[in-house]
């Protein structure tokens, strides 16, 4: 009995650790110059000049949906420039729609291969007007604030080869921002956007043949097998009706993105990092374009005084700028909304490891595998179908429901 006892504290306080290191403000933990240069040669400075102004051309005369074309979006190699040194960095046109474009200047990619930009191996630098300005910084600090990871984000002003102008800094979904979030690894998943780079032809196809699925978003996860696994299980849980029930905290994310960041619920904008050890998941803000509705917040609610003034000074590094009366009122309603909800246990409910995975998801591997063995070279005639992924024999398997349909 005393063994059961010792048991059950031990894991009573590692859930207590792991709550309480998740709600960390993970924004303190990390410091990005408020200035970024960038150096790039005349050779990989005009190729990305070219690309960006053919992207920009590209199907305005004979009409397209005014998207930016994939094969625009190719890496150039440039230098960051800091005191002491330089760090070599490749750089690329970032965005989907023609508006992260003003040439000479695009949104941006970021990557450094063999080095960090400050603790940073990935990042964005959007041009403020497709992120809705400083309200991004806003909204991601305050997200912070309520416990939620949120990917570090504030005002730059970068200097690209003589260009001199503000953006938006993001880091990316990578390793290092999970660990400074006090999560392990482990895989960030998103819904497939590769639709919206088809044309009308393609698009139909796809939507005939085709349902839509959830991909990586951090492809560096996968290493081993024991990555492949955590992947499949990952998106045989989101796939599932009950995926709400498995996100914490979800009534009250989508609560407060719904009075002021609609965009940011859009099925394509939604990111959940998978916590493989519960089953669960947490949600990722991404892309809200965050407005500030005139009368939406109560300006009566009050926040304790630390607090509020510890927010005042973080948003004032991260922006350059003061708190609005807008924000301030929009800062203390959330905020107290969320100490209403946090201590609140059936946000961190988990749900039993096995209801939905042993119960269906391992059902239909098992009879899929089955399937393959006995039927190895049945041809099928595929339609709109449900995709099943899972590993077997060191290869992932990759089949439709269609054609296993007489096994099930």
């Amino acid at each position: 009995m005393r063994l059961i006892s010792l048991l059950i504290k031990v894991f009573l306080i590692i859930n207590f650790i792991f709550i309480s290191n998740l709600s960390a403000n993970s924004f303190q933990n990390l410091s990005i110059p408020q200035s970024i240069e960038f150096k790039l040669n005349n050779y990989e400075y005009n190729r990305y000049l070219t690309r960006g102004m053919r992207a920009y051309v590209d199907s305005e005369i004979n009409g397209g949906k005014g998207n930016i074309k994939k094969k625009y979006k190719k890496w150039v190699n440039a230098n960051i420039l800091l005191e002491d040194k330089s760090v070599k960095a490749k750089v690329r046109i970032l965005g989907d729609w023609k508006d992260h474009l003003r040439l000479p200047l695009t949104s941006l990619k970021v990557r450094i291969p063999n080095n960090s930009y400050h603790g940073v191996t990935r990042f964005n630098l959007f041009l403020p007007h497709t992120r809705k300005g400083e309200n991004e910084v806003f909204w991601s600090l305050m997200l912070s604030y309520l416990k939620f990871p949120t990917l570090y984000t504030r005002m730059v002003d970068v200097n690209f080869n003589g260009n001199r102008y503000r953006a938006i800094f993001q880091e990316d979904a990578t390793k290092e921002f999970l660990e400074r979030n006090y999560i392990t690894e482990t895989v960030i998943l998103k819904k497939n956007d590769f639709w919206f780079y088809l044309n009308k032809f393609e698009t139909d196809i796809y939507n005939k043949n085709f349902s839509s699925s959830f991909v990586i978003d951090n492809n560096n996860f996968l290493k081993n097998d024991t990555s492949s696994f955590i992947v499949s299980e990952a998106i045989a849980y989101v796939s599932d009706a009950k995926l709400k029930e498995r996100v914490l905290n979800e009534e009250f994310f989508v609560k407060i993105m719904k009075e002021y960041s609609s965009h940011g619920l859009a099925d394509i904008n939604r990111k959940y990092i998978y916590l493989p050890f519960k089953k669960m998941f947490i949600p990722l803000y991404y892309d809200g374009m965050i407005e500030f509705p005139p009368n939406k917040a109560n300006c009566n609610k009050r926040v304790d005084k630390k607090i509020l003034d510890g927010f005042k000074k973080d948003y004032l590094i991260l922006s350059n700028k003061k708190l609005s009366s807008i924000q301030l009122c929009v800062f203390q309603d959330v905020y107290s909304q969320y100490l209403e909800v946090k201590d609140d246990s059936s946000n961190y409910k988990f749900i039993q490891q096995d209801s939905v995975y042993e119960d269906q998801y391992s059902n239909i591997k098992e009879k899929i595998i089955s399937f393959l063995i006995k039927k190895k070279n049945k041809e099928s005639k595929i339609s709109k179908s449900i995709i099943y992924t899972f590993l077997y024999n060191n290869d992932y398997i990759n089949n439709i429901d269609n054609a296993i349909k007489g096994c099930l």
